[in-house]
């Protein structure tokens, strides 16, 4: 079984989680959706592509993209309940 760098797969973890806050609340005055999620396809897979070399798995690195889309979801409903 190969070893998982820790310390890279954390950084993507936390990239992408601020990466996710940051695309909601940007978009919070944005009430489509797909303008929203296009931000974050562009940052957040931008992000991902940068975290393969860095020594994290293509698979944990798709994963980590699918986690902050959810991650987007969730904060991007808080901003619309809020008005």
């Amino acid at each position: 079984m190969e070893e998982i760098n820790t310390f890279s797969l954390l950084l993507g973890f936390l990239g992408i989680w601020i990466i996710a806050y940051l695309a909601a609340w940007i978009g919070r005055d944005e009430y489509d959706f797909v303008k929203v999620a296009k931000l974050y396809a562009l940052i957040g897979g931008g992000f991902c592509l940068l975290m393969i070399p860095i020594d994290v798995n293509w698979f944990l690195a798709i994963g980590l993209f699918i986690f902050g889309f959810i991650v987007l979801i969730f904060r991007n409903q808080h901003y619309f309940d809020k008005e």
